[in-house]
């Protein structure tokens, strides 16, 4: 089994802020809600979990500011992954191999039962009469 793992950005919560040269700055993102999505490549089968963070809005430079208009999923996908360390990354990941593992699970015992099941009575009468 090989998963493969993407951020997905849902939300950015923004507010003003003054930066360290005192420029007034406006939208000005503190929060991104993010999910973690993991895509089992053998199943096709994708789990995501959700997550958090928040940036710091005070010690901005006017040089590194980026305004709102100019963001794209890149730049904050590179900032998830700049605010989230690697045990966090390990716990999302961790969670979505579980529910990978519970689902193929379920898959393989539905496919056990209905293997070892006798077809249902009526199945027999509708195949031979449709004959």
């Amino acid at each position: 089994m090989s998963i493969t793992y993407t951020w997905n950005v849902k939300a950015l919560n923004v507010t003003s802020a003054t930066s360290i040269q005192d420029t007034a700055l406006d939208q000005v993102v503190n929060e991104v809600t993010f999910e973690r999505e993991g895509h089992d490549t053998s199943t096709g089968l994708n789990y995501t979990t959700k997550g958090v963070i928040n940036l710091a809005t005070d010690n901005i430079s006017d040089s590194d500011f980026q305004p709102y208009s100019d963001l794209t999923p890149t730049v904050i996908e590179e900032w998830i992954e700049a605010n989230t360390d690697s045990d966090q990354k390990s716990e999302f990941e961790s969670k979505i191999q579980a529910l990978i593992n519970i689902s193929n699970l379920a898959m393989e015992v539905d496919a056990a039962m209905a293997n070892s099941q006798p077809p249902l009575p009526w199945e027999s009468l509708e195949e031979a009469d449709s004959a």
